[in-house]
């Protein structure tokens, strides 16, 4: 009987190891500006000013933070997706903390990709940075570095800059750039209650397969 209890039991932990680090962020804007357009014009030809920018970014609060300071901390190895237009880009991230790391610096974060990721087939065009960057000027909506897995409200930020770049695989100077505006971040729902429910079932069921076939 001790056995079977434990192979439930270890149905119940897998599931929240496997789902209680993992936290998405859903976020909603448009494109406000074309910064900069390749030659060939194939970056305009893409997009435009209006075009709807809709994503996610995920966090694992097990990353430990490269080179802390008591003022910035920066978490690798998180990731993004996002449409912006009709197109679709996604890959790994920087999450980045600043918290008065100087007086001429606002508290802040971002979600940052500034070596390539996943893009679609646009010409000569390939991925270069993506990024979400919110600050505060007041120097007041963070007291630390650790990773911001519960957003302020937007209007705790009085400015953002948010960016897409992609450049022509034969020559860097030829790119195409963008800028958009958030109006909506927050948290996705996490089924996590039904996850370990089911989990929790599944392995109910297991033990009791296990003891019928006894």
């Amino acid at each position: 009987m001790r056995y079977r209890w434990i192979i439930a039991a270890l149905f119940f932990l897998t599931a929240t190891n496997a789902n209680a680090t993992i936290f998405t962020y859903e976020f909603d804007g448009a494109v406000t500006t074309i910064l900069h357009d390749d030659s060939a014009n194939t970056f305009s030809s893409n997009f435009a000013v209006g075009d709807l920018v809709h994503g996610t970014y995920t966090l694992d609060d097990t990353i430990i933070p490269t080179f802390p300071r008591p003022s910035f901390a920066r978490y690798s190895g998180n990731s993004f997706n996002v449409t912006i237009g009709s197109h679709n880009f996604s890959g790994s991230a920087d999450h980045r903390v600043f918290n008065n790391d100087l007086p001429s610096i606002n508290d802040a974060f971002s979600i940052i990709n500034e070596t390539g990721y996943t893009a679609p087939s646009l010409g000569d065009l390939i991925s270069r940075t993506f990024f979400l960057q919110f600050f505060d000027s007041t120097r007041t909506v963070f007291s630390n570095t650790d990773m911001v897995l519960n957003p302020p409200p937007l209007s705790n930020f009085d400015s953002q800059i948010n960016g897409l770049r992609l450049d022509n695989k034969f020559n860097p100077d030829d790119y195409g750039a963008l800028y958009y505006n958030i109006n909506s971040l927050a948290p996705v729902p996490e089924p996590s209650t039904l996850l370990l429910l089911g989990s929790g079932m599944t392995g109910l069921v297991a033990m009791r397969r296990f003891r019928f076939r006894k």
